[in-house]
């Protein structure tokens, strides 16, 4: 409860009058989202078909709210900029990695390497 009155002389109100005064605090978008490893696998898959998961990432965020704490995951820039960014696809809101394509060992004889960033800005 906050009262105010006058302190003047002369005072120009002789009466108070209480009120009650309602302050909210809200969570705000202070905290990344952090994954639950710092590395997922080594993941092997040997004759895929298109559209196999073959990984799945997982990060959540300590924000207090569900908007605040919302992950959605993308391909970093180096994984969207490689040459073979089109083999693979992510869902945006799980997580799962999946081919797009048939991977030929071959082609990649030491493998894919796929960075993954997760954001919080719903």
């Amino acid at each position: 409860q906050l009262v105010a009155f006058d302190h003047a002389t002369p005072s120009f109100n002789q009466q108070f009058t209480p009120f009650s005064i309602v302050v909210g605090a809200t969570d705000v978008n202070d905290n990344a989202p952090m994954f639950s490893r710092p590395v997922y696998g080594p993941y092997y898959v040997l004759e895929n078909n298109p559209a196999q998961a073959v990984a799945s990432v997982t990060a959540t965020d300590a924000d207090g709210n569900e908007e605040n704490t919302f992950v959605q995951y993308t391909f970093d820039n180096a994984t969207l900029a490689s040459e073979f960014s089109h083999f693979f696809s992510i869902n945006s809101t799980s997580g799962l990695v999946r081919t797009t394509q048939s991977l030929d060992r071959e082609t990649a004889p030491n493998g894919y390497e796929l960075g993954v960033m997760a954001t919080n800005t719903k």
